[in-house]
């Protein structure tokens, strides 16, 4: 973490992978190989990443620009218990693992946001929990693109 909050990363450096969708928020692939990936996540107005863990992986994550809203919960008696929020702002640096919970994602602010997740190793799959069934469903995220390239 000490690492990654010293480093200041402008939006104009990563423009090729900035890419929106309108119906979730998009999975644009930088960079990845067997032992990690870079991924920058974009963010409109509204868009959430719903309750989930990280497969067992390590996540490193910086506020390029916009704002974020990170609650984070505890799985207690098959229900999910929030422990606490807090807005990231630009620059602002975040970890999550397994250990920490699991959290959400949110965008509560009227302004896009990208936000440039490191995952050691990559994600192949997570659980996500699917508040309108109520339960648990297992996830495998994908690219929206891949090196500025849109995924078929």
């Amino acid at each position: 973490k000490f690492v990654m909050q010293r480093i200041d990363i402008q939006e104009s450096e990563v423009k090729k992978f900035i890419h929106w969708r309108e119906d979730t928020y998009a999975r644009n692939c930088i960079y990845d190989c067997p032992d990690f990936e870079i991924i920058a996540l974009c963010w409109l107005p509204g868009q959430c990443a719903p309750i989930h863990e990280h497969g067992g992986q390590d996540c490193w994550v910086y506020m390029l620009s916009g704002e974020l809203k990170e609650t984070r919960f505890k799985l207690e008696d098959d229900s999910f218990v929030a422990k606490g929020n807090h807005i990231c702002c630009r620059g602002d640096v975040g970890f999550m693992n397994e250990s920490l919970g699991w959290h959400d994602l949110r965008n509560v602010s009227d302004k896009p946001a990208v936000s440039i997740h490191i995952y050691c190793n990559p994600i192949k799959s997570c659980q996500v929990y699917n508040e309108s069934a109520d339960c648990l469903e297992q996830h495998y995220p994908e690219y929206y693109t891949k090196n500025g390239t849109l995924v078929a």
